[in-house]
């Protein structure tokens, strides 16, 4: 190989060099910044999924105290506290079943209160909740 070869590889490579070098830090940016999207849509799934967590929580104890009240006679504050969360914070994690089984239960809750209503059935929809819950936390779990 003679010098202007040489020359000419060498010159090659102090192109191409660079041009990869640049090339290779581009793709890392990309990949960086496609992570950190998939990381903030990965946090933001998993922060709604233990808000919903937390609520339905705090449902299924209020639906449980409700149902098995001492008795048979649900506490008001119960009632209360469970019509709070069925206008509050439910409003915003709850899906379609969900919503319906709240529905339900809330409407045994009256009719209960009415006399039209047993607690075998206000048990029913209880466990009918819990179900719902339970599953709708399932579907919904955060996948990484």
């Amino acid at each position: 190989m003679d010098d202007r070869q040489k020359w000419y590889w060498d010159l090659g490579f102090k192109i191409v060099g660079p041009l990869l070098t640049v090339a290779g830090i581009l793709v890392g940016v990309w990949q960086f910044n496609i992570g950190e999207e998939r990381k903030a849509i990965y946090e933001h799934a998993s922060a709604l999924w233990l808000k919903r967590l937390d609520t339905y929580s705090d449902v299924a104890k209020l639906a449980g105290s409700i149902a098995a009240a001492p008795g048979g006679q649900p506490a008001q504050s119960d009632i209360n506290a469970f019509l709070a969360a069925y206008w509050g914070d439910m409003i915003l994690v709850e899906d379609t079943e969900v919503e319906r089984t709240m529905i339900a239960f809330r409407t045994e809750i009256e009719d209960f209160k009415r006399g039209r209503s047993n607690t075998d059935r206000l048990k029913q929809r209880a466990d009918h909740l819990m179900k719902s819950l339970r599953q709708s936390l399932e579907a919904r779990e955060p996948q990484p």
